[in-house]
């Protein structure tokens, strides 16, 4: 099963570093082209995530859906082209208006990894899927370790090279579509397009029509807007309350990356096999509602680098979360659901950035008698101690829902022929 996924796992790995290379360059990039300072400077880094995610919330479903009817190769094939050509726009951008436009065309884009993860969703029995989602996130992650790692090194070079550098990568992982991933969904299992799945608002009608989809979902929006807390204010927080430079910013980020790798590639399926997805959940919300309480009062490096390993157990919910929703429709209905979690994460990255930012910039205006560039983390922890009370008791194992749902669904998904 796992060896089938060498391809989509490699591809992901491959966009992933492309996305991570231009993290540390980022504030420094805004910086210079508002002229304004950091406290300032990090509104824009807000506005223009928050603009990437408005667009992610509006194509995720219809990349999804696309997906369904025309198999997963195209879509893939179709996106990262033009990811390709959106480096390369961001590579000569001389305004911020300029960086705007490209960080809208990138939320296009971005639906690819919900496409990819219905690859997954493909190959992979129900019971299996949150391993498999596992391991999507840890190729991603990995990514992580290697991308800001080496936009910290390509900056040197000048602070668009790593956009430059970025689109090669987007150009490789295009050519392993083109020769080295077969298509993963059938034609017997595809459907006519309806625009029903093919917009935001349709599309989440899945969830009112699935019941089982719901609590999971509610979780994954809520434990999604608390972690944006992460790439939102990541560089900001180390460089005020730490005085890091670029390279040492691409560097925590990169351990950052190599523990959420681990934990979801390696730790996953053992958690569950030894205490069930439900107890797993609470210890992961558990474990995030602690280290994000303590992270704002960290005043030495070398402490926050010793809790980089535990801020990356929190993120072991995610591939049980998606599992849960992944048994919960059918087969045909996979890419549809992944454009759900596509728009899902893109509320949540609309949220949570502009809020995370802006608490950033209060706690540390200069007329402050106190400060606290970490108060980000704080509010991110009251929202996931908030998800405890969510968490399910027992989980249903695969198949559980299927006879139920998947008519349902298919009712509410499937145009007339007629």
């Amino acid at each position: 099963m796992f060896p089938r996924m060498t391809p989509i796992l490699a591809i992901v790995f491959l966009d992933a570093i492309g996305m991570g290379i231009i993290i540390p360059v980022m504030p420094g990039l805004i910086t210079d082209l508002t002229g304004r300072e950091a406290a300032d400077a990090v509104l824009w880094g807000g506005l223009l995530t928050g603009a990437y995610a408005a667009m992610l919330f509006m194509c995720g479903p219809l990349i999804g859906a696309l997906s369904d009817r025309f198999g997963r190769r195209p879509v893939l094939i179709a996106a990262l082209l033009a990811m390709v050509l959106d480096y390369l726009l961001l590579s000569f951008a001389w305004t911020i208006g300029l960086l705007l436009v490209g960080r809208l065309i990138a939320g296009i884009t971005g639906a690819s990894y919900a496409v990819a993860t219905a690859c997954a969703a493909d190959m992979t029995p129900a019971r299996d899927r949150p391993q498999a989602f596992g391991m999507i996130g840890a190729a991603f992650a990995l990514g992580l370790v290697l991308g800001p790692a080496l936009g910290g090194v390509a900056a040197g070079l000048g602070l668009r090279a790593p956009f430059v550098l970025a689109a090669g990568l987007s150009a490789t992982a295009l050519l392993g579509v083109l020769f080295l991933l077969p298509e993963t969904l059938p034609g017997a299992q595809r459907h006519r397009f309806d625009w029903r799945r093919g917009n935001p608002l349709g599309a989440l009608l899945m969830l009112r029509h699935t019941p089982a989809l719901v609590r999971p979902a509610l979780l994954i929006l809520f434990v999604s807007i608390a972690h944006q807390a992460y790439p939102s204010v990541w560089a900001w927080f180390t460089t005020v309350q730490f005085g890091l430079n670029v390279t040492m910013i691409g560097l925590s980020i990169t351990a950052f990356g190599l523990c959420m790798a681990l934990v979801q590639g390696l730790l996953v399926s053992r958690a569950i096999a030894r205490l069930g997805e439900a107890t797993t959940l609470q210890a992961g919300l558990g474990v995030n509602v602690i280290i994000l309480a303590v992270i704002p009062f960290v005043t030495k490096e070398a402490v926050f680098f010793a809790l980089i390993p535990a801020m990356a157990l929190g993120f072991i919910v995610g591939p049980i979360l998606q599992g849960m929703m992944s048994r919960a429709v059918s087969a045909d209905s996979q890419g549809a659901l992944m454009g759900v979690m596509s728009s899902l994460a893109a509320v949540a990255m609309m949220i949570g950035p502009l809020a995370m930012t802006g608490v950033f910039h209060l706690a540390t205006m200069k007329d402050k008698a106190i400060q606290l560039p970490g108060a980000p983390f704080l509010l991110a922890g009251l929202l996931v101690g908030g998800c405890l009370a969510f968490v399910p008791r027992r989980v249903e194992r695969a198949g559980s829902h299927a006879a139920v749902l998947c008519p349902t669904l298919r009712g509410l998904q499937r145009p007339s022929q007629e």
